[in-house]
């Protein structure tokens, strides 16, 4: 029994490192940085051809969840009516053309929560990008994922597109793990109860 047990953990871990070899060469991230206690991450998207600053969890100079700041005209929110995401003309960086909120909420102020931080979306049409990216800003741990940002030419008509992810869901090997786990606990108790 303790072989077959065995032989499920191997088959679990030979799983999980696929998928993480596989996740690694499909989805390449950057990371931008990692986000301090008071400043959060201030810090402008390495991407071709635009100037666009995030803003990231920080209390000094503005106590906001996350801002993001484009330098070019005719960047266009693509989200729902709804969604908590607002123009703001006084909160960008210096030379910004319009800038977006997401305001610090009381209600979600105690960690990343999809219903109150949804993904931010804007494109810029007729625009494209040499190459899709994927950027990641760190929470103060240096290992928890704060938020995710995206750019790739899946905005309408297939032009220039940035997400902004701010409640990042948990990475597809993560569930893998967690599953390996509970089937190896099931496993092992239904070979017990056998006995």
């Amino acid at each position: 029994m303790k072989t077959q047990l065995g032989h499920l953990g191997v088959k679990c871990a030979l799983l999980l490192v696929s998928i993480a070899l596989a996740a690694g060469l499909t989805h390449a991230s950057t990371i931008l940085c990692t986000e301090d206690v008071l400043q959060g991450c201030q810090i402008q998207l390495p991407v071709d051809g635009t100037n666009i600053w995030v803003f990231s969890d920080g209390l000094v100079p503005l106590p906001l969840s996350d801002l993001i700041s484009f330098s070019d005209a005719g960047w266009i929110a693509n989200m729902d009516p709804s969604s908590p995401w607002v123009e703001c003309d006084s909160c960008g960086f210096s030379g910004s053309v319009v800038s977006w909120v997401l305001p610090e909420s009381s209600a979600c102020s105690e960690g990343h929560d999809q219903a109150c931080e949804p993904i931010g979306s804007w494109y810029l049409p007729g625009a494209f990008w040499t190459s899709s990216s994927t950027f990641i800003i760190l929470e103060e741990d240096g290992d928890t994922v704060s938020d995710i940002i995206t750019v790739d030419n899946n905005g309408p008509g297939g032009s220039a597109e940035v997400l902004f992810n701010s409640a990042p869901t948990p990475e597809p090997s993560t569930l893998v793990l967690l599953g390996c786990g509970l089937l190896t606990v099931i496993g092992s108790r239904r070979r017990r109860s056998r006995r």
